[in-house]
């Protein structure tokens, strides 16, 4: 049975949730109803379409908050509404259990729910989002208490989770903040916690790593302050109560567990899982190959399109030949061999300019599929549709690195023979190192191989 069938069946119909829906499009009695999606931008609201998930269910249902509530009271009467049930009771209290977390010392994941505790009050939750939409169902079993918050604009992600607090700060208050002190032998693991990291949940087999860079919420910087707090992207104070466990000092319940398992340390959450990225992975020093590459290149083309021309200058014009084909080749091949360094290296510098000028255009055109932004959704449009400048982008790579090898052969050839002065000789490696290190940092993010 297909999917939406079967909740529309099993669960909707049984509980009265007339006006929710997995299907897509929308059905044509639900559609008029349906919220709009907005993204504030230069002072005004843009209204997104419709949202189609191709990773179906997931993100795929609309509801109304009234039938959102019959759903929750479903599930903290552990399976009944009023006279239907859509679980038996031991089904729904071993879905409300927690069946999988990181550590002891951290809340896990129930049934199809995350486990929270806030101000000492357990709950389970959904949370969720879309590039337009964004929601949290929260359960408090021992209260009876259900709370369902949603938003329809692409900054509204925040808003679930701060509701939910002020709710539970006016409700269920907490008598007092926790002391927190740092465990006695916190500086042999402070080197250990201090760095970056990056999210799991992320592609690391195609180009779309790079999402770890251009995308803040894929990675972290965790450093440590001098009143040995662990302090997350320089806003989150974290204090080590003891080996591994680290407390928010603001909200005592957010924890994270640090682990080392064969050489490399992971930050834990109650659902996530941060790596801590090694040295070659760092930001800085991709950030270094990549703009240092780029300036380099641009004063290297500058300069040589400037000698390029001084010297048409200098030599003046040429008479017009009008010696035949072959005896003009002849020619030529004759005044290669008697010329070979001098020729060799107008060839070397011209596939090095032509590794900088493509450089240089992949870099703009990168920075422009980036740029080019859909004004509702706020993201970059190459995520809805496949436009030719994606492609280009992906392919340039692949010349670079046929023009580095190139680069890397005349290198070794002019030392190899002691061609040109011991100067050029040194900085034409330097501008093989150059490139080197930017193809090795394209296959790191897998644009090449």
């Amino acid at each position: 049975m297909p999917f939406a069938e079967y909740v529309e069946k099993n669960i909707f119909a049984p509980l009265g949730m007339t006006r929710s829906t997995f299907r897509q499009p929308l059905p044509d009695e639900l559609a008029p109803d349906m919220s709009g999606g907005y993204n504030y931008v230069n002072g005004r609201y843009v209204r997104g379409g419709l949202e189609y998930f191709v990773l179906y269910p997931p993100g795929s249902l609309r509801a109304s908050g009234l039938d959102m509530a019959k759903f929750m009271i479903a599930h903290l009467q552990n399976g009944s509404y009023g006279e239907a049930r859509i679980l038996r009771e031991e089904t729904a209290r071993q879905m409300h259990s927690q069946h999988f977390t990181h550590d002891p010392r951290l809340t896990g994941s129930a049934h199809g729910f995350f486990e929270k505790v806030i101000n000492d009050q357990y709950m389970i939750s959904h949370d969720g989002g879309t590039l337009l939409f964004n929601a949290d169902m929260v359960l408090l079993l021992e209260q009876n208490i259900g709370l369902y918050i949603a938003t329809n604009a692409t900054g509204g992600a925040e808003v679930p989770n701060r509701v939910l607090r002020a709710f539970l700060d006016r409700y269920y208050p907490l008598d007092a903040q926790p002391a927190l002190t740092p465990t006695a032998d916190f500086a042999s693991r402070a080197e250990k916690y201090a760095g970056e990291y990056y999210k799991s949940r992320n592609n690391f087999t195609t180009f779309e790593k790079i999402a770890i860079l251009v995308n803040p919420p894929n990675s972290a910087s965790v450093s440590v302050d001098e009143q040995n707090n662990v302090v997350i992207n320089k806003l989150s104070q974290y204090v080590e109560v003891e080996p591994g466990l680290l407390i928010n000092r603001e909200h005592p319940d957010v924890r994270l567990v640090m682990k080392e398992e064969n050489g490399q340390v992971y930050l834990y959450t109650s659902l996530d899982v941060y790596i801590k990225t090694p040295w070659y992975g760092s930001m800085g020093l991709h950030l270094l190959i990549f703009v240092g590459n780029a300036l380099l290149f641009l004063g290297v083309l500058i300069g040589w399109t400037i000698s390029f021309f001084s010297g048409l200058i200098r030599r003046g014009p040429r008479p017009l030949s009008i010696s035949p084909i072959r005896n003009r080749l002849t020619g030529f091949i004759s005044a290669m061999r008697a010329n070979l360094p001098g020729s060799l290296f107008r060839l070397a510098r011209m596939t090095s300019g032509l590794f900088g000028l493509v450089f240089l255009t992949f870099m703009i055109l990168f920075f422009a599929v980036l740029d080019d932004v859909n004004p509702a959704y706020g993201v970059p449009n190459f995520i809805f549709e496949s436009p030719p400048l994606p492609g280009i982008v992906v392919n340039l790579p692949v010349v670079l690195g046929v023009l580095g090898i190139a680069m890397l052969v005349f290198t070794l050839v002019v030392w190899w023979k002691r061609y040109w002065t011991p100067g050029g000789r040194l900085f034409y490696t330097f501008l093989t190192i150059s490139a080197s290190a930017l193809l090795w940092a394209l296959m790191y993010w897998n644009f090449l191989l």
